[in-house]
């Protein structure tokens, strides 16, 4: 019986061996797939800031951008503005300049002898600025308007012809 025993002793060992070694690696096993889980984990969490992160730089490059164009379009409006107060002035100096020149003309006509049609060619006459011609309707009380130089020996409408320097 103490073959049997020792048999059975040597079976049992035979059996058991290792066991331990088996336990530590199997506890190691568990341990490394919780680090695994936990790197998964933490790497999921860092990807979502990293995406978090770049999608408020988006935001940011969009808020900049559209700060960019309102501004642009602010200056576009003043500029738009500017033009069309300058328009506004230069059509009044125009204006103005225009008022002058016709006040001008209208001190060097002689009205009398317009009225009258008495000195020089009464017909037809040119300014020797600017070779325009001044006409008189006289359906409209003396109003002038400055018209193109005329050939001679066409008829009038009422009209006569006269120089601002005539007289």
């Amino acid at each position: 019986m103490g073959i049997f025993r020792s048999v059975r002793t040597i079976v049992r060992e035979f059996l058991n061996f290792g066991n331990e070694e088996v336990q530590q690696l199997k506890q190691q096993l568990e341990k490394q797939r919780t680090q695994l889980q936990q790197l998964k984990v933490v790497r999921e969490q860092r990807q979502q800031q990293e995406e978090k992160l770049a999608l408020m730089e988006l935001r940011r490059a969009v808020q900049q951008m559209q700060g960019v164009e309102q501004q642009r379009t602010s200056q576009e409006e003043a500029v738009v503005d500017a033009v069309g107060k300058l328009g506004d002035k230069m059509q009044k100096i125009m204006e103005h300049d225009l008022e002058a020149k016709a006040a001008g003309l209208m001190q060097s006509i002689d009205f009398q002898q317009v009225l009258t049609g008495e000195g020089g060619d009464s017909n037809s006459s040119r300014n020797g600025d600017d070779g325009i011609e001044i006409s008189v309707d006289t359906r409209t009380n003396g109003a002038t308007t400055p018209q193109k130089p005329r050939k001679k020996g066409r008829g009038g409408s009422g009209t006569k012809k006269i120089s601002p320097t005539a007289g």
